[in-house]
């Protein structure tokens, strides 16, 4: 949130780096906020990239003791490896609440895109590497080479498709606690659909973190289950 009257403002412009090789095209980003009232924040933005543009607006208020809330709205404008063009909207919404009586801290926040034709700027990029002569290359780790700590270091399994899924609809909520001298906890859920494909991508994640002395450790439990099947549970502890 922006106090009233006051701006707040971003300029970036680079190459699109997310540590693999292929498609990486150079890109332009600005974004601003404004405080309309003391409670109230409007906001936007702009991307510009080789093949991709995008806008988006949003408005955001803080009610106090109820929590706050935003809302955006975004629109995208893609140029597919497959050589049409895919334009589409979507809309976000982000609820937080803090209950200082108790230490703990709720996060809800929902994503829906509202058309298949919604390319967020990573999906363009990704559009573009994984189109191979006419089809679309999909990777994946079935549940029998995950079974193995070698499974891991395997190359994966290749399947062809017509069709490059686009997110449909997210939902995520995340809890923190407080737990006094005793450290923290913590809860996540999310939950990914995708266009042209009914299967989705589940991820639930748990932790506790502490402290001995001066040692501090985590302790935390992950189960994922992606749209392609393969599932996998895990439990780590860090110090």
């Amino acid at each position: 949130m922006v106090r009233k009257n006051l701006w707040n403002y971003e300029a970036v412009a680079g190459r699109y780096h997310d540590g693999v090789e292929g498609y990486s095209p150079s890109f332009a980003q600005g974004q601003l906020a404004w405080g309309l009232t003391d409670t109230v924040t409007l906001s936007g933005g702009v991307l510009a990239a080789e093949h991709y543009r995008s806008l988006a607006v949003g408005a955001g208020h803080n009610f106090g003791q109820a929590g706050a809330l935003q809302m955006d709205l975004s629109a995208s404008d893609t140029h597919l490896a497959a050589g049409s063009t895919k334009r589409g909207g979507s809309a976000r919404f982000l609820y937080a609440k803090s209950f200082l009586s108790t230490g703990t801290r709720l996060q809800l926040a929902g994503y829906r895109y509202s058309s298949s034709g919604f390319y967020d700027f990573s999906e363009a990029v990704m559009e573009r590497r994984r189109w191979d002569d006419g089809r679309y290359r999909q990777y994946y780790w079935d549940d029998e080479s995950q079974s193995s700590v070698a499974g891991f270091a395997s190359d994966p399994q290749v399947s062809y498709t017509s069709y490059f899924y686009t997110k449909k609809e997210r939902m995520t909520v995340t809890a923190n606690q407080q737990l006094g001298e005793l450290g923290q906890a913590w809860l996540s859920f999310n939950r990914q659909s995708y266009w042209q494909n009914p299967n989705t991508d589940t991820a639930i994640q748990s932790g506790f973190t502490s402290r001995i002395g001066r040692v501090s450790y985590s302790l935390f439990y992950q189960h994922t289950r992606s749209n392609y099947y393969a599932h996998d549970d895990s439990v780590n502890i860090r110090f």
